[in-house]
């Protein structure tokens, strides 16, 4: 019996080591056993899919003895053999005439023709996977080391379902990697994103076997969102891209309400959702948050029609996807960005080339033609009637004069001379005191800084207090500068109507890029009657 024991043990274990999906091992293992321990019968049980569920995994009988087929769903009746293992995680023997059977549980074993059975705990990573039953008929016993026995090879079924599982979720590992490798390849050479969203809701709905997959953008107000990219595995998409959708209380809504990623399973949910969710025919669904540059911009989605609940974990793994949406979605944002600054760089420098150009021909320019015209006409006099000459050419003396002024005040609209020479804080001042209402300053800077740094904070200043004095119907303004941790911060404020928006006015679109350039930040807060506040952080450098 020992050597027949031994014997068994070995091929199942043979075919544990070789076979590489545990139902073959479920079917060697279920009939040595059988066979071995002179059973009728031999059935092994998965714990699952519900609380006092199993599930029928492997089976074998002899000929005549009716026992449930693979696949089939039994109810644990409580009392019962596997029940006690489930419960305990130790075996358990039951006989049929055993005074404490329930009555249900006894007309089932009668109907079945058992007299006699033996169940042992399946233990896989340290959770109770499920339970391997011996059973006799007719007026057969088993011994009474059956549950000794039977533990040994139900050890060998728990190695063979810890080895399909490290197989399977190494399978599952190479599948993410080589989606999340592809998802990449695509945002690297995508230019725009549009192109990236239905190769992702593909890739995410085929890996985790979902019968719909999906990218939305939520709309302004939050209560709907945008189809941007789907996939779906069978038969035509539902909802064509680009039509807006009401949340009506799903995952995606959710995420919307959270910044989290959600999930929704039919069992799970309260009546009204559940309602909504038969109507859409989905059984179970996942989504997980965009965030771009800080903020929620849309969300990945996946369904299940009537595949039953996703699988735990997947929140994460999903979520590793919809970085790389977020990534492609930044690059866009930053390509046009940069597209557009690089405009609005061109046209101030021609609206600068323009100005120079009039400023110019108005001014300086006409005075030195002027200046020619006097010194021609005083040089021909100069022979005949030096005391005209002599008036014409102080007279040119005049033009010259003018003309330099001129062209200095042209020089101070392109670099305020008192900037250069004196520094930021004198500048400032002159500001203040040329605005045409009170500005109260605070915090000027008392040494000299970096000259990029100083230019920037200077015409932050400047540009604010222009338009706080032609839009803001301000009484009051401030200036407020100080350093913080190797920043200046440069805020100007007014108690005026407010409603300033940074990116309709070139002014302050032209001082957010001077700003960024530096490697700072700027910002405006302007609501509707609490006035505005102009707000730069510029990162000090050595003077």
């Amino acid at each position: 019996m020992l050597v027949e024991e031994q014997a068994a043990l070995r091929r199942v274990a043979v075919t544990v080591a070789t076979e590489s999906t545990a139902e073959r091992v479920f079917d060697v293992v279920t009939e040595e056993v059988a066979r071995l321990l002179g059973a009728d019968a031999a059935n092994l049980v998965s714990f699952g899919p519900r609380a006092g569920q199993g599930v029928v995994v492997g089976k074998w009988s002899e000929p005549g003895v009716e026992i449930p087929g693979n696949g089939t769903v039994i109810v644990i009746a409580r009392g019962s053999a596997i029940d006690r293992v489930a419960r305990t995680g130790a075996p358990a023997r039951l006989a049929t005439d055993d005074p404490g059977v329930p009555p249900e549980l006894h007309e089932r074993l009668v109907a079945l023709g058992v007299t006699s059975l033996v169940a042992a705990p399946v233990v896989v990573a340290g959770e109770i996977w499920g339970a391997l039953i011996v059973s006799v008929t007719r007026d057969l016993q088993l011994a009474p080391n059956t549950e000794e026995r039977l533990g040994q090879f139900a050890g060998l079924v728990a190695v063979a379902i810890a080895n399909a599982q490290a197989r399977e979720e190494l399978a599952a590992l190479a599948d993410e990697q080589a989606a999340l490798s592809r998802v990449a390849v695509a945002v690297a050479t995508e230019e725009q994103p549009e192109g990236l969203f239905t190769v992702v809701s593909e890739e995410i709905g085929r890996l985790f076997d979902a019968d719909a997959g999906a990218i939305v953008r939520y709309v302004e107000d939050l209560d709907a969102a945008v189809i941007v990219g789907a996939w779906q595995r069978v038969g035509k998409i539902d909802q064509p891209l680009g039509v807006r959708l009401p949340f009506e209380g799903g995952a995606i809504a959710r995420v919307a309400q959270t910044g989290r990623t959600a999930r929704i399973d039919l069992d799970a949910e309260p009546a009204a959702v559940r309602a909504r969710m038969l109507a859409a025919k989905v059984s179970s669904g996942v989504a997980a948050p965009i965030v771009v540059s800080g903020r929620l911009w849309g969300a990945t989605s996946l369904s299940n029609g009537g595949g039953g609940s996703f699988p735990a974990g997947i929140e994460e793994r999903l979520e590793k996807f919809t970085g790389l949406v977020a990534v492609a979605l930044a690059n866009a944002e930053a390509r046009e960005e940069l597209t557009a600054s690089r405009a609005r760089i061109v046209q101030a420098g021609d609206a600068e080339r323009r100005r120079l150009e009039r400023n110019l021909h108005d001014g300086a320019q006409q005075r030195l033609v002027t200046l020619a015209l006097h010194l021609r006409i005083a040089e021909s006099r100069l022979a005949d009637d030096t005391a005209a000459a002599a008036e014409l050419i102080a007279e040119a003396c005049e033009e010259l004069a003018l003309a330099l002024e001129e062209l200095r005040e042209l020089a101070r609209g392109i670099h305020p001379a008192i900037l250069t020479d004196h520094g930021l804080t004198p500048a400032v001042e002159a500001l203040s005191a040329r605005a045409p209402l009170p500005v109260e300053v605070n915090g000027l800077p008392s040494a000299r800084l970096a000259e990029p740094i100083e230019a920037a904070a200077f015409y932050v200043v400047s540009e604010s207090l222009t338009n706080i004095a032609k839009y803001a119907s301000a009484s009051l303004a401030r200036v407020d500068l100080a350093r913080d941790d190797g920043v200046l911060v440069v805020e100007v404020s007014d108690d005026g109507i407010g409603g300033a928006d940074a990116d309709k006015g070139s002014g302050l679109r032209g001082l957010s890029d001077r700003v960024e350039a530096l490697g700072g930040r700027f910002r405006v807060s302007s609501e509707q009657g609490r006035g505005t506040t102009v707000r730069a952080e510029l990162p000090l450098r050595p003077a």
